[in-house]
């Protein structure tokens, strides 16, 4: 009996034990928590002892009930040590869904199968201490007991074999692991007959030794003990305030601050600890009734606290004050406050808004200086793209006359070139600047492939110029024959790319392959550019493509360029989600590989044909062809008004929009198209208005005649904005200011077209007019070259010119022109200096290019010879061949004036001695009124007659008309 009482109360002990180490766990840190096998392990085990423990002592009677729930406590344990396994090995197996099914059903079957023993006996014959006698079936049972138990402690075993350095601890592990089984087995054995169950307490050894390594009692008390160190440790002050308002704990003492505060914890009230805090002051009763109220808000306060330094004076500190509520299940137990010194960041915090001050005030320098160089950028946009506006747009236009061939064609062409090249720097250098902030904007549309491909060809091939170089260009006949994606960018790298290689190719060739691959509802556009240039070294890759940078500058000091074109390819093609590769070998030549992410639209392709024609450079023809064939609608009866500053500007608009057969004023003032309007004599279907003008822009003009004049008319006529300002958001800046298109400068005739059909074109008035009206393409008026009947004129082709400029009237308007204003070109050339070639090359060419314009191929050559030896600084030949140039220019000057006097004496028109008054006196008149109608009959009446006095009145009067300017007509008629 002895034995049975100390067995029983180490079972009690070993059972508090292990609860105490479960409570501990559990309790302690919320990681343990998560070793849930090690908690199944342990409260089988515990109840493994508890009903052992009751067995020794029970009655007979009771014995088979605390057997049962002793024997389902050991039916479970080994399922429990796999749970255990699988927690702390991680291992796949143990983790397989079918281990883990099997790990809950086994011992749940078991379990069911050992309290229900007493209706079918299955495992238990008779039930004694301290073992019973068993059935067959237990002993199947017993042994899946002892293979899971083996199973699950190989597994431990073979992770702290991996795990521990200490190889004794393991032979420990070992010898604890097999221990509890052999023990078993032995009081499984009838022959050994043990008076008791000893094998729990060889488990509990097991237990506690696996339990150590795998939570070891010193980590708990690691972290028992780590709270307070970390609290001493750390910075901030804290007091924890009880529900009396009793300071029951805190760690102000180790402040400077706090050294003269009478502080004992469980004692110091609240108020006591307010008042030093806040000796006097109206908040004082606001911080305590913030830190007793539990229910009020406390959002934290900043507050100052002195204390006497070694000085003898006093030294104040900052802290910033804030405070926890500490709740129980939702029950209130207090607070805590946190009192941080913020003294030494005061300061920095000080310097910090200084700096922040500064910052702002460099920010708002800085945007500043973006609006001015926007301002500027627009300002230099307009002024030399109002140029280009002339330059592009009127060879453009005669680029597009059936008459024009031969050198004159060939310089219009090269006019053309020069100009679009201008113009595509001038775009270069905006772009990157709207690129840098952030204003650079993709445009998407849908575009014809060809047509993108064969204008990048008929730009670039002009770059060749006479070098030795063969371009071949390479297309896939399985192109889309049209893809969605900003045309114009497309165009702009591949510009970009081209030109580059025809630019540092002196000779060799230059291949251009393009081709395309699908993506799905995508399409990649693919466009390699291979030269034999010269290169790129190695050391200059990595600068490519950066900003107003240009590689090898000291090779490449002759080739114009900013250095913009591929820092602006890259940021555009990285814009549309493609990418650049660039492939190079110095002195051998470059691939340029672009692939651009663009829209599908369809299946049609290129085909073959077309291909051909690209490659074959004959696309070109085709599309002027198309170009020039497009259709225009007749509106004799519309009338519109433009307005610019400068004359040529206004010839352009009016030479485009003549195939309309529409009547255009012109006015060079936003004052006098309001003058127009408001008048109302004539009213016009749309004013084609320019931007930036002198004195009053065409944003004013618009504003005032929106808002100023106070008709229907004035309110709703369109107004379409002409402005050569490219910047990103000029476009909405015009309609948010009462304009209803945008065209800008050079202005594109398909885009005019648009336009005016949308805001000018009258289909009711279309159809009065019926087949009355004839059409643009009426043919013109018999124009007899009677003129030039057995005229000759040394110089000058007249045939050629009569060919090209269609008719006796335009072609001798020309040649006057040219005996006008070339003369003063020759006096800038007659005395120069080295100093000087630059100037020089600008006038001979201006006299090149009009030579070849009027057909006197003789002097273009000349001056043409003379232009390329100033270019090139070749001060000797043009110096020797100057005086030859002037001196046959001069003949031919003699020759074309003697041809224009006789024409003039010859035309037939009555002479008189002056202009008839009456008729200059009407003509005054109606220009003061505004009568368009009457102007034009009192022109043509003078116009019958040639004056021998004030011969030059009635051109001076046809010019300021066809500008617009009736006010200085009608005033210098008035004067007289």
């Amino acid at each position: 009996m002895f034995a049975t009482g100390v067995l029983f109360f180490i079972s009690l002990a070993i059972f508090m034990v292990v609860l105490y180490f479960i409570g501990m766990l559990w309790f302690s840190d919320e990681r343990n928590r998560k070793h849930m096998g090690l908690f199944a392990l342990a409260i089988s085990m515990s109840f493994w002892m508890l009903f052992n423990m009751i067995g020794m002592v029970s009655e007979e009677s009771y014995y088979p009930l605390f057997y049962t729930l002793r024997s389902v406590a050991v039916a479970v344990n080994p399922y429990c040590a796999l749970v255990f396994a699988r927690d702390i090995t991680k291992s796949r197996f143990l983790n397989k869904p079918v281990v883990v099914a099997l790990n809950y059903i086994l011992p749940f079957a078991s379990s069911v199968m050992i309290v229900t023993d007493h209706l079918h006996h299955l495992f238990f014959i008779e039930y004694r201490y301290p073992t019973a006698v068993f059935t067959n079936i237990y002993w199947i049972n017993y042994g899946l007991q002892i293979a899971v138990w083996i199973l699950a402690f190989s597994f431990l075993l073979h992770h702290f074999y991996k795990t521990l350095i200490n190889k004794r601890i393991f032979a420990l592990l070992v010898v604890a692991a097999v221990s509890p089984i052999f023990v078993n087995f032995l009081f499984e054995i009838p022959q050994v007959a043990f008076t008791h169950d000893f094998v729990p307490y060889v488990y509990f050894v097991t237990f506690a030794v696996f339990a150590l390594f795998t939570n070891p009692s010193d980590s708990f008390n690691l972290q028992t003990k780590a709270l307070p160190s970390i609290v001493d440790s750390s910075p901030e002050l804290y007091f924890i305030i009880d529900p009396r308002g009793v300071v029951m704990d805190g760690n102000l003492k180790k402040h400077d601050a706090f050294e003269s505060l009478d502080f004992t914890p469980g004692k110091t009230k609240l108020d006591e600890l307010v008042d030093f805090l806040m000796p006097d002051g109206a908040d004082n009763q606001d911080l305590r009734d913030g830190l007793g109220d539990h229910e009020r808000t406390f959002d934290g306060i900043d507050l100052t606290v002195s204390a006497p330094d070694r000085d003898g004076g006093a030294r104040h500190y900052t802290f910033a004050l804030t405070k926890k509520i500490m709740l129980d299940k939702k029950k209130y137990k207090g607070f805590i406050v946190i009192m941080s010194d913020v003294s030494e960041y005061r300061g920095m915090i000080d310097e910090i808004n200084s700096q922040n001050e500064n910052l702002l005030r460099l920010k708002e320098t800085a945007e500043r200086a973006s609006e001015t160089k926007s301002t500027f950028l627009a300002n230099m946009s307009h002024e030399m793209r109002t140029p280009l506006n002339a330059i592009i747009g009127l060879s453009e236009l005669e680029l597009g006359e059936d008459n024009i061939d031969g050198a004159a064609r060939d310089n219009l062409e090269k006019i053309y070139g020069a100009g679009m090249t201008l113009l595509s720097t001038i775009n270069d250098v905006l772009d990157i600047s709207k690129i840098e902030s952030g204003k650079f904007e993709l445009i998407p549309v849908e575009y014809d492939t060809p047509s993108l491909i064969n204008d990048t060809i008929t730009l670039n091939i002009m770059r060749i110029n006479e070098k030795p170089i063969e371009f071949r260009l390479h297309v896939t006949e399985d192109l889309p024959a049209a893809m969605f994606g900003d045309e114009l960018r497309v165009k702009q790298v591949f510009n970009n790319i081209l030109s580059n290689a025809f630019k540092y190719t002196r000779e060799g060739t230059v291949d251009w392959t393009v081709s395309s691959e699908s993506d799905g509802d995508d399409v990649w556009l693919i466009s390699e550019v291979r030269d034999s240039g010269i290169g790129i070294k190695k050391e200059d890759m990595d600068k490519l493509f950066s900003d107003y940078n240009q590689v090898d500058t000291k090779s490449n000091r002759a080739i114009e360029g900013t250095g913009l074109g591929l820092a602006i390819t890259k940021q555009v093609v990285g814009m549309m989600g493609g990418e650049v590769h660039v492939e190079s070998e110095y002195m051998k030549g470059s691939s340029f590989t672009v692939r651009l992410r663009q829209g599908y639209v369809n299946d049609k392709v290129i085909g073959k044909n077309v291909a051909d024609s690209l490659t074959k450079f004959t696309y070109t023809d085709k599309k002027r062809d198309k170009s020039q064939k497009m259709l225009r609608a007749y509106m004799p009866y519309a009338k519109v008004l433009v307005v610019d500053d400068v004359p040529t500007n206004l010839d352009v608009a009016k030479g485009m929009m003549k195939p309309y057969g529409m009547t255009v004023d012109c006015v060079t003032s936003g004052q006098a198209a309001i003058g127009r309007i408001r008048n109302g004599a004539v009213r016009y279907d749309a004013i084609f208005m320019d931007h930036m003008m002198p004195e009053m822009d065409g944003i004013e003009a618009t504003k005032i005649i929106r808002e100023k004049i106070d008709t229907e008319y004035a309110r709703t006529i369109p107004i379409i904005a002409l402005t050569a300002n490219a910047v990103v958001g000029t476009e909405q800046v015009f309609l948010a200011n009462g304009f209803q298109a945008f065209l800008s400068k050079p202005i594109d005739i398909m885009k005019m077209d648009e336009v005016i059909i949308i805001w000018v074109r009258d289909k009711d008035k279309e159809a009065e007019l019926g087949a009355e009206a004839g059409g643009p393409d009426a043919p013109p008026n018999g124009d007899a070259p009677s003129a030039f009947d057995g005229a000759s004129i040394a110089g000058l082709d007249i045939e050629k010119g009569l060919a090209r400029f269609g008719g006796t009237e335009s072609y001798i308007q020309t040649l006057r022109s040219y005996a006008e204003h070339t003369p003063p070109l020759i006096e800038k050339i007659r005395s120069f200096g080295a100093s000087d070639l630059p100037d020089v090359a600008v006038t001979v060419h201006g006299i090149k290019g009009s030579s070849y314009g009027i057909c006197a191929d003789g002097v273009g050559k000349e001056a043409e010879a003379l232009e390329h030896a100033a270019k090139a600084g070749d001060f000797a030949f043009v110096s020797g061949g100057m005086d030859g140039f002037i001196g046959d220019l001069d003949a031919f000057l003699s020759g074309l004036t003697q041809f224009l006097d006789s024409t003039d004496a010859s035309d037939g028109k009555p002479i008189v001695p002056e202009p008839d008054k009456g008729l200059l006196a009407r003509l005054a008149e109606a220009c003061e009124n505004y009568r368009m109608d009457e102007m034009d009959e009192i022109i043509t009446e003078l116009d019958r007659f040639r004056y021998e006095n004030d011969g030059d009145l009635i051109p001076w009067i046809r010019a300021r008309i066809e500008e617009g300017e009736f006010g200085e007509v009608a005033a210098k008629l008035s004067g007289r």
